[in-house]
């Protein structure tokens, strides 16, 4: 869902492409593979499902605000 609902506003796509860029942003070599940015997200917010994460990633591909490194990684854009 793109816009929060008041009983999970966290499973907001705005909310979930905040977060994953701040945690791209805190990461220390600037890109990073997907499973560990799961990992970290987990870690840091609360915690959503894979599907969840897939669809925050895909939104913000679609928007280009990430690219896609040539080993898969994931790096934001300039």
């Amino acid at each position: 869902m793109i816009l929060s609902n008041s009983r999970s506003p966290h499973k907001s796509l705005y909310v979930i492409g905040a977060n994953l860029i701040s945690t791209i942003q805190a990461y220390q070599f600037f890109e990073i593979s997907p499973l560990e940015l799961f990992k970290k997200y987990n870690e840091s917010y609360e915690k959503i499902s894979f599907a969840y994460f897939s669809f925050g990633l895909s939104w913000l591909f679609i928007t280009e605000v990430i690219e896609l490194t040539g080993s898969g990684d994931i790096k934001l854009c300039n």
